[in-house]
């Protein structure tokens, strides 16, 4: 819980694959003693492009909400490398089309 408090940023951690992200959150859910830790997921499942996860797109939505919401203590956030990657490919598409 003092870890959260002296938390003042949002904190991203990147994982190499959606499984060690899981680990690493219920790791996380365990040191912050029932403070949100939250998950950042890959729209594929097991961060694999052929295979698309539906059901993480609402995760995905209700996380960057989350971290667009004013917040007085920073949040943790544990992700995959692929789901970053894919998160950056899109927003600098929007910004090349000029859909911010």
């Amino acid at each position: 819980a003092a870890l959260h408090q002296s938390l003042t940023k949002d904190k991203l951690f990147i994982l190499n694959n959606r499984e060690e992200a899981s680990y690493f959150l219920n790791d996380l859910e365990a040191i912050m003693e029932g403070q949100k830790v939250f998950f950042y997921p890959s729209p594929f499942k097991n961060d694999d492009p052929e295979q698309r996860y539906n059901p993480s797109t609402l995760e995905r939505i209700s996380v960057l909400n989350i971290i667009n919401k004013a917040s007085k203590t920073g949040r943790l956030i544990s992700s995959s490398l692929a789901a970053i990657i894919i998160l950056i490919v899109v927003l600098k598409e929007k910004s090349v089309s000029g859909l911010s």
